[in-house]
């Protein structure tokens, strides 16, 4: 009953969730809090078992947790027939305002090369961004088009974006009916982009010319319609209607949390950046245009964890065992055995002895780590131990 949101997404604990969740539960919590929750394999992990409060700073992630954890009935086939003739509508606006873009990947496709490419991208005469955005609704065009994806998978991308956006505000969707078509769409896009499963940097075209006008030669709809009926929620609505989302930084968290929480912590281990991997989905969500750089087209607000940098990795974890002594309650935390923190000269039970704290090992288990931005690198096998930390031990 842990659902399913067909998204490529790195480091996910999926094949640990339940796991992890019976060592949780073995207290009999009322409420388990997921301080970092992102996409909600852990959340999932507790599907009709306990309640659920999940955390997490980025607008897709809670977006996806809404929907995953905390929706109501659904209806995948009314969504698309709902939007399916705004979307026509909206496509055939953009292909209009970027015919010329249009005609330079068609020259492209036709006799693939890495100087076609270049036609195509100089045809937007501008640089990524706002300033390439011809008409309302034009944001992944704008951006991330003759890079991640294609210029008539771009157009396509915003037109589904948009007919969901105006089907809601017109009351044809239901709040739950767009985000569920909005996260098949951010599915949808992990499937399809050029680049290694995340978006980091999209693949240059020189050298995998072929692969390229492969990829970009696949039908958005298509791949739309295929994850919207992918995707499943996790436990039942009752279960569902009895959680909560909230979209927020966990070491500057000002929700109260109920009685003598139990919180669970899967934070960030290397110095990757995730704000960095997922900011075209966070874009998406958004669709705010922002200020972007880069090769890759980062958002310049985008998020950037403590966790992440060796000088801030040990006052981060001081904060996250400050929230369990303010809270009086109980933390289980799951940490690689040689992740930043070790590189930073400290530990679990150092961190925790700091504020007073005991913190006990309760379990060690096995998961292959994705390289990030190593392309098709092979994942590797590290040691993962789960702790408990409890303000109660003092």
């Amino acid at each position: 009953m842990e659902g399913n949101v067909p998204i490529r997404y790195l480091g996910s604990k999926s094949r640990v969730a339940a796991t992890i969740a019976r060592e949780v539960l073995n207290g009999h919590p009322t409420q388990v809090v997921d301080l970092f929750a992102g996409v909600g394999h852990l959340s999932s992990g507790f599907a009709m078992k306990c309640p659920v409060h999940s955390i997490d700073v980025s607008a897709f992630a809670a977006e996806i947790l809404m929907w995953r954890i905390a929706s109501g009935p659904r209806d995948p086939d009314q969504v698309a027939a709902t939007i399916e003739p705004i979307y026509a509508e909206h496509q055939s606006l953009m292909s209009d305002a970027y015919a010329r873009e249009r005609e330079a990947e068609a020259t492209f496709f036709a006799s693939p090369s890495a100087a076609a490419f270049m036609e195509v991208e100089a045809s937007f005469g501008s640089e990524p961004g706002e300033t390439r955005c011809r008409l309302d609704g034009s944001l992944i065009t704008s951006y991330f088009a003759n890079s991640y994806f294609g210029v008539r998978q771009a157009i396509e991308l915003d037109a589904i974006r948009c007919a969901l956006s105006r089907a809601r505000s017109e009351g044809r969707l239901t709040v739950d009916g767009e985000r569920e078509g909005l996260i098949a769409l951010l599915c949808a896009m992990t499937h399809l982009s050029n680049s290694p499963g995340h978006f980091a940097q999209w693949f240059a075209v020189e050298g995998r010319v072929s692969e390229v006008t492969k990829l970009w030669s696949r039908g958005v709809w298509t791949q739309w319609r295929r994850e919207l009926h992918r995707m499943r929620p996790a436990g039942t609505v009752d279960w569902r209607r009895g959680n909560r989302v909230t979209r927020a930084n966990s070491l500057e968290l000002d929700v109260p949390l109920a009685g003598r929480p139990v919180m669970l912590a899967d934070p960030p281990y290397t110095e990757a950046q995730y704000s960095r991997f997922y900011h075209v989905l966070e874009t998406t969500t958004l669709y705010d245009y922002p200020e972007c750089h880069h090769r890759g087209r980062y958002r310049s607000d985008r998020y950037k964890s403590p966790f992440s940098h060796r000088t801030g990795v040990i006052e981060a974890f001081r904060s996250l065992f400050d929230l369990t002594l303010r809270s009086n309650g109980e933390l289980f935390v799951t940490y690689p055995e040689c992740a930043m923190l070790h590189k930073a000269g400290s530990s679990i039970p150092d961190v925790a002895m700091e504020v007073g704290l005991r913190a006990t090992r309760i379990s060690t288990y096995e998961l292959a780590h994705a390289a990030p931005g190593r392309g098709q690198a092979r994942p590797k096998i590290v040691k993962e131990e789960l702790w408990r930390v409890d303000a109660q031990s003092r």
